[in-house]
């Protein structure tokens, strides 16, 4: 969960173009080819050949157009808030339509089952997101996961 909290900050640090009335609009939209339950291969990290995306909720926002929710399993990350020193995975990561574009190499699933952890870091988004504070990833998967890890080692937000 301190992962999860830590990356919301990243995210608030991004860019937001959001103003609270165009936020209050975010709603479910299926007019994506990006569907709650699919798995996806995409461009990883070197170290991270395995390493897939797994889509929990999909929305439509005024500013932002589709915003795509996304967990990613097979990560090697350095962490140094878990006893480990590494994490394995992102619970949620919050993402432009045109970032998942960029990044998705292969459908591997479409039917995974959505668990209820996703949905603590969601909702701790969406509460920063609706007061104007949260915003969306817009680079490519990849350079999301490596800022988020740089973040979380050395606690500098590089990005706007």
């Amino acid at each position: 969960m301190k992962l999860a909290a830590i990356l919301i900050g990243l995210v608030t640090s991004t860019s937001c173009s959001m103003q609270k009335d165009d936020a209050a609009q975010l709603t479910d939209t299926r007019e994506s080819k990006y569907q709650i339950g699919q798995v996806w291969q995409y461009k990883t990290r070197p170290a991270e050949p395995k390493s897939t995306l797994t889509i929990f909720k999909v929305e439509q926002s005024p500013k932002d157009g589709v915003i795509v929710h996304v967990s990613i399993d097979g990560l090697q990350m350095a962490n140094p808030q878990n006893l480990s020193g590494a994490s394995n995975s992102i619970g949620h990561m919050p993402f432009a339509e045109a970032a998942i574009d960029s990044s998705v190499t292969a459908l591997l699933k479409s039917n995974q089952v959505v668990t209820a952890d996703f949905m603590d870091g969601y909702n701790y988004w969406r509460e920063a997101f609706l007061a104007g504070k949260g915003g969306i990833f817009s680079v490519p998967v990849k350079e999301a996961v490596a800022y988020s890890e740089e973040t979380v080692t050395t606690g500098k937000r590089t990005a706007e």
